[in-house]
């Protein structure tokens, strides 16, 4: 009778999670297949993607190619791959279920599951069912989830509990059926969202830090280490797959944004905007960077930390180093006030002058010295001792938000942390371009903080009576729901489908036009119900040539799109809406473009295809010698064209407006046949229309080429993605000086160069 009442009680929790889920994003559940949550951007890639996991076999060659962005490579590698969300969603698809109604299901299992962990997780270190509830409702309706609704990867985080649940139950019993849930828990996180299993294992190292015993047999850490090494056994493949097509794309991300995706102090009291009952400035949030975790569960882990405090020492025998740690901070604190207040000063110290100009060095010195002070206290080495769970995940908690501040660690976006814990991890490999995100470090605040505040509920309560008990769980329980809930919960109707006239080929690829975020995850919702490539695409990153190929359409080149026809024939559906009446106006003019059909949405032209040879490189023997380069704009920039880093670049001044130039200097007089604009991963910035003159002396120029270059640049970013190196060629001529004139227009791009170089006669 117990048994089946305890079994009632879970039951009972999961049903309620299942309700609250329902309530909260209701009326998603009665037709999944009629919204996108939030918005038609991100669900409407993961719908995509979980389409395509389900219809081709993943890991293969065809399946990383992906069929988008086409006909670039890759393309699944551009992002995460989102396989262990097909455990849910591909016996759907393949059941007939449409692929935005499978997206959908496993939208909403994302909230239910992840309660669900959480509670298990929380039930079997403290017994206490209404502490376990507590927990699966802090993590599974967590703020930080409604700041991610459009990112399905993200909000599905419900292998994460399952994976401490083994680690923990394994150090309890050392049973082996601990580790293999370990191992396939770690695996399913990694096939499920890349950010996490890589920000886990930071977490776990704290824990095996804190919870496992010094004095274990050897064989237990043997057993330990292997488990931990298995899950890169079958993802060492996929993450050599990713780093492959990564540096065929010559891919990366810059500090600077990394640096703006990470979240701001400020950040863990500003609200996401879905929130229904708390609310921020709008100059607070920045993209995501609002990682507010809820008063309630924050209150609730700072009172039992107060009540654990009541009765102690607490500091233990005074420390005359501690004292010292802490004079010495209140020291530096007052230094970083000094540039804050009255500007950069110098202070003489004897022979030596100290000079201080930025708050944030003195300010990392004294955050250094209250952290030695704090972690050497005897309360943290007594449950340090104690392998003490309540403070292991409270002091986590604090760990993973500091970890979410990014490399630098920002306030109101200055700078207070020379080098922030962040920034040790991106010297581990991956770390440095392939997260762009720490913030995303959040998740793990979230669920630190569920299970503290199971914990802590247990702690407060544990002498209360029932009465007294089931009342402050339930107050508890409405403050975790005001804390994290969404109201009006946002839902879009997708785009209708595509019609694709009988006139199209079978073998046609597809581009829509106009390109744009939003239009670029419907034209990709489209591939899921026609079948076709897609030129289009959207993803974390894109491949160098379609932000060459949107701005050359953009500017009415033409040509660009003959680039793209090169393998197939390429069918153009240009939207019937005024923004696109520009585009409609000039694609007729197209040479190769043919008007096939018109459907009540969109105009449809055809490109023959018509295979494109690759522009063939100089030989490097044939490289001139560049003297000097002068540039009418930014001049202080022109040693960038010469540095040989393809990702430092001369950027002119604001979008093009037909003035720009450059003027080369060669070391001699010699013969001239050719230049390369090699634009690196500022594809986008080719000239609009670019004017080559020569000149041997005596100011006399001749013009020895004109036109448009951005079918070159799509071509050259299709042949050579890393470098974009585009060749102009022209008849060999005497020359000591060149110059590059932009004549174009463009209405947001600079002309950017990232090397440049000028080759003679082959």
């Amino acid at each position: 009778m117990i048994f089946r009442t305890g079994v009632a009680l879970h039951a009972a929790a999961v049903m309620a999670y299942v309700t609250l889920t329902l309530w909260q994003t209701w009326p998603l559940a009665t037709a999944p297949g009629a919204w996108a949550p939030h918005d038609l951007g991100d669900p409407l890639l993961s719908t995509w993607a979980l389409w395509w996991n389900a219809t081709h076999v993943p890991f293969t060659h065809a399946w990383w190619d992906g069929a988008v962005f086409y006909p670039a490579p890759g393309a699944l590698a551009l992002s995460d791959h989102r396989v262990g969300i097909g455990l849910i969603t591909t016996p759907l698809i393949l059941g007939g279920v449409s692929p935005l109604a499978a997206h959908n299901v496993a939208f909403l299992s994302s909230y239910v599951l992840s309660a669900v962990s959480a509670y298990v997780l929380a039930f079997s270190l403290t017994r206490s069912r209404a502490g376990a509830f507590i927990a699966g409702l802090v993590y599974g309706f967590h703020p930080f989830r409604s700041e991610h609704l459009p990112h399905l990867e993200l909000l599905s985080s419900y292998w994460l509990p399952v994976v401490l649940l083994a680690i923990h139950r394994w150090v309890e019993t050392f049973r082996r059926r601990w580790l293999a849930l370990l191992v396939a828990s770690l695996v399913l996180v990694a096939f499920t969202t890349g950010y996490y299993f890589f920000f886990l294992g930071v977490l776990i190292g704290l824990w095996l830090l804190w919870f496992v015993p010094w004095d274990l047999p050897a064989r237990r850490y043997a057993e330990l280490g292997t488990a931990l090494a298995l899950p890169f056994v079958p993802l060492l493949p996929v993450l050599l797959a990713y780093r492959s097509i990564h540096q065929h794309y010559g891919l990366g991300r810059s500090i600077t944004e990394i640096e703006d995706l990470s979240a701001d102090i400020r950040g863990w009291v500003t609200a996401p905007e879905p929130l229904a009952f708390w609310d921020s400035p709008a100059a607070w949030r920045t993209p995501e960077g609002a990682v507010f975790p809820g008063v309630t569960a924050t209150m609730l882990i700072a009172i039992a930390l107060v009540v654990a405090w009541r009765g102690r020492s607490g500091l233990g025998r005074r420390s005359p180093a501690r004292a010292i740690a802490v004079g010495l901070s209140l020291v530096a604190f007052a230094v970083a006030l000094v540039p804050t207040v009255w500007g950069a000063v110098e202070i003489p110290l004897g022979p030596f002058r100290l000079s201080v100009s930025q708050a944030y060095k003195p300010l990392s010195v004294a955050t250094l010295l209250l952290l030695g002070w704090a972690m050497t206290s005897e309360t943290i080495r007594r449950a340090w001792r104690a392998h003490a769970t309540f403070a292991f995940y409270a002091l986590a908690a604090l760990a993973m938000a500091v970890f979410a501040l990014g490399p630098t660690a920002r306030l109101m976006g200055e700078r207070v942390l020379y080098k922030a814990p962040y920034a040790w991890l991106m010297l581990l490999p991956g770390f440095a371009d392939g997260f762009r995100a720490p913030a995303r470090f959040a998740m793990l605040v979230a669920l630190c903080l569920s299970v503290a505040a199971a914990l802590a509920f247990e702690r407060i309560t544990r002498e209360a009576p029932p009465r007294m008990r089931a009342l402050a769980a339930s107050v508890i329980i409405a403050g975790v729901l005001i804390d994290s809930w969404v109201h009006p919960f946002r839902l879009e109707i997708p785009p209708a489908p595509l019609i694709v006239p009988p006139e199209v080929p079978a073998d046609a690829a597809v581009l829509e036009l106009p390109t744009g975020v939003f239009e670029d995850a419907a034209a990709m919702y489209h591939a899921t119900q026609h079948g076709r490539p897609t030129a289009n695409g959207l993803s974390g990153y894109a491949p160098p040539h379609y932000g060459a190929l949107q701005s050359a359409i953009r500017d009415a080149d033409t040509g660009a799109l003959e680039v793209i026809a090169s393998e197939r024939p390429l069918a153009v559906f240009v939207n019937k809406q005024p923004a696109a009446a520009e585009l409609l106006s000039w694609l007729p003019r197209q040479s190769r473009a043919r008007h096939v059909a018109s459907t009540p949405t969109h105009d449809v032209f055809l490109l023959a295809a018509a295979r494109r040879a690759p522009a063939p490189m100089p030989d490097p023997s044939k490289l001139l010698t560049i003297a000097k380069v002068e540039a009418s704009v930014r001049p202080d920039q022109v040693d960038r064209l010469l540095d040989g880093n393809r990702r430092t670049a001369w950027i002119g001044e604001g979008p093009q407006r037909g003035t720009e130039a450059l003027t080369i200097e060669l070391a001699s007089r010699q013969s001239v046949s050719g230049i390369v604009l090699a634009h690196g991963p500022y594809s986008p910035g080719f000239p609009r229309q670019l004017t080559i003159a020569v000149s041997g002396g005596a100011g006399t120029w001749q013009t020895v080429w004109q036109g448009p270059t951005g079918a070159r640049t799509v071509a050259a970013a299709l042949d050579d993605p890393r470098d974009v190196r585009v060749l102009i060629e022209f008849p060999p001529v005497e020359a000591r000086w060149l110059r590059l004139t932009q004549t174009g227009q463009s209405g947001e791009d600079e002309w950017t160069v990232a090397e440049l170089s000028v080759i003679g006669p082959r």
